[in-house]
């Protein structure tokens, strides 16, 4: 017997028993389709949407991709090895498989994304494209019976004179999943560090005869990064992104201790974007304590 609780769908019983969803999905449309299965001590669950049967014998997070060919999400459990499917799902979703392909300039297909490369968790799909491109310029398309997504065209190359910012989270954070997904955002942008500014404390012990002596200061070095001609989109991503646990600019570290500041001009539609930054590592402290 299935029964319901807000942690997930539990089954005990005899085998044989069903549960799903109606008219949820549209036969002969591919899915892409997760589960997670715990608490399981015995038999099997089958998978019955997609056709042919998927089987589950063990606790952990599953994927893969199907034609649907009933309407219904609908997952049975059965017995293994003469014992009735004792467990726990939860976390179940289905979502349409988009198709992503990425164009040159001149409109040639250059490469159709599968499902081997697309990972779904919940309601993400994350995916895993190749960019060993020849140098040229492309760009993306995404569609599904929901979404139609053109890119702006980017080039691949040596992009010299650039910087490449890029942030991520330890955990969830910003409606985004990072602990399953581990997504990486980044963005390559016409920037330069410059402008160190040392920003110093320093500690003084003065003696009864009036001589003082340093013993402790810390130092830390900030630096301008200046960027320019941002849309703003991106600036948008900028100031999520520098709330992360991990800002890196060409893959160092860094933080940003202050609001980032923009320039907008009237009749421009993009920005100058002016930050201050500083390595998260300086090690430059002095202690004179001994």
């Amino acid at each position: 017997m299935w029964s319901y609780s807000t942690n997930g769908a539990c089954y005990t019983g005899a085998s044989g028993e069903a549960i799903g969803q109606t008219g949820i999905l549209t036969p002969g449309i591919e899915y892409l389709f997760s589960i997670e299965v715990f608490g399981m001590s015995n038999g099997q669950l089958r998978v019955d949407s997609f056709g042919i049967p998927e089987y589950i014998i063990e606790n952990g997070l599953y994927q893969f991709s199907g034609v649907a060919t009933i309407p219904d999400l609908s997952f049975t459990a059965l017995d293994y090895g003469g014992v009735a499917f004792n467990g726990c799902i939860r976390f179940i979703y289905a979502i349409e498989m988009p198709e992503i392909k990425i164009y040159t300039s001149c409109d040639q297909l250059v490469y159709d994304a599968k499902a081997d490369i697309m990972t779904v968790y919940k309601s993400n799909i994350k995916v895993d494209l190749p960019w060993d491109f020849p140098d040229n310029t492309y760009y993306v398309e995404i569609n599904d019976s929901i979404l139609q997504y053109k890119s702006e065209c980017f080039r691949v190359g040596d992009h010299k004179c650039t910087l490449l910012l890029s942030w991520t989270n330890n955990d969830n954070g910003f409606g985004l999943d990072y602990e399953i997904l581990e997504q990486i955002n980044s963005s390559r942008v016409d920037g330069k560090l410059w402008h160190v500014k040392p920003d110093s404390e320093k500690t003084f012990f003065k003696y009864s005869n009036g001589e003082e002596s340093l013993i402790y200061s810390e130092t830390n070095l900030n630096q301008d990064l200046t960027i320019k001609a941002l849309p703003e989109y991106l600036v948008k991503a900028l100031g999520v992104g520098t709330a992360h646990d991990m800002f890196k600019i060409d893959g160092e570290q860094y933080i940003v201790p202050e609001n980032i500041e923009t320039s907008w001009r009237k009749s421009s539609q993009t920005t100058s974007v002016l930050m201050t930054v500083r390595k998260k590592t300086n090690n430059l402290i002095n202690r004179n304590c001994k």
